[in-house]
């Protein structure tokens, strides 16, 4: 879904986990993975997910108040999740 967001001169930041590396190929984009147990939080004193990890515990704490969410409703609970542009 994101990935038509995605600039083609982006450079993709990720966790080590397999399914990004195949994103990175199929979208031509350039990748860089951090193993946080090996690593640490910050690759070349520049590149981190921690953004992405904060929106991602700030949006799981959103929805514990709703005590669960039907998956067929998922949608309806991230419909104002907007996705920044560009310009």
């Amino acid at each position: 879904m994101l990935g038509e967001y995605i600039d083609p001169s982006a450079l993709l930041c990720t966790d080590t986990a397999t399914n990004y590396k195949k994103f990175a190929l199929v979208k031509g984009l350039k990748h860089e993975t951090i193993n946080v147990s090996k690593e640490g939080y910050v690759k070349k004193g520049i590149f981190h997910v921690q953004h992405v990890n904060s929106f991602h515990k700030r949006l799981g704490d959103w929805m514990d108040r709703f005590q669960g969410v039907a998956t067929k409703y998922l949608d309806n609970y991230l419909i104002l999740v907007q996705i920044p542009t560009t310009e």
